[in-house]
């Protein structure tokens, strides 16, 4: 019951710049960049969901960590965020974002792909759905 946009540029933008992929955020409540990235040897399975370094607010940080504990009850694994990773980066996605007029801006790493899992695309639907519950209930708590 949402109204959502899915982009998806294949990596490639006008400048080939991700700031430009956040840009797409104007006009919407909620810009969430997914993820699945791979992460280095000693990465153990899990989710994070970041904001911008300098331009993220509290709402910013209350969608994060409610996203990344959804996404983590909903596939069993480790919560980065609430495990004391530091929610704050600085992406280029999440900075042209936050130069739009959008509510909140996020990007959820949902799962790391260099760790095998019984199935990616079942993880990627379960972690997909996480994402929009967390979403739905930041929207409806923030009205």
């Amino acid at each position: 019951g949402v109204p959502c946009t899915i982009t998806d540029f294949g990596g490639v933008t006008i400048r080939n710049d991700l700031y430009e992929i956040g840009k797409t955020a104007a006009g919407y409540d909620v810009f969430c960049s997914i993820h699945h990235n791979s992460g280095g040897p000693d990465t153990k399975q899990g989710t994070e969901v970041l904001v911008h370094a300098a331009k993220g607010d509290a709402s910013d940080i209350e969608l994060a960590r409610q996203m990344s504990t959804a996404i983590s009850r909903e596939l069993g694994i480790f919560d980065r965020i609430a495990g004391g990773r530091n929610p704050r980066v600085g992406l280029g996605v999440l900075s042209g974002a936050e130069d739009t007029d959008v509510r909140v801006s996020v990007l959820a790493e949902v799962y790391f792909i260099h760790i095998p899992v019984v199935s990616r695309r079942d993880w990627s639907l379960r972690g997909g759905r996480a994402i929009g519950r967390a979403i739905v209930k930041w929207l409806a708590d923030n009205s």
